[in-house]
């Protein structure tokens, strides 16, 4: 059991989940994956904070930095056809 005082703020923890999903669209799939993974989960950030742009603006910017630290290592394209026939999430 986590202690309450140790837990991050639902706001930090809702970028962090934005983030993270826009780096792995961005490393492993095809660009316009990455966008719109980008574009629904900041749409997704900012209804769940209620429009928290201070933490809006700090994710966008991580987000935008990502090809600076982020290297691609695209996944191939049967690969890419699996996840499409199992229906994966791959537009968000």
């Amino acid at each position: 059991k986590e202690s309450p005082l140790g837990r991050k703020p639902k706001t930090d923890k809702l970028r962090m989940m934005w983030v993270n999903k826009c780096k792995v669209a961005y490393r492993y799939l095809p660009a316009y994956y990455f966008y719109s993974t980008a574009i629904m989960w900041g749409m997704q950030y900012l209804k769940e904070t209620k429009f928290d742009l201070s933490g809006f603006v700090k994710g966008g910017k991580e987000v935008l930095y990502l090809s600076s630290s982020e290297k691609k290592k695209k996944i191939g394209k049967k690969a890419l056809a699996y996840l499409k026939k199992v229906e994966a999430r791959l537009w968000y």
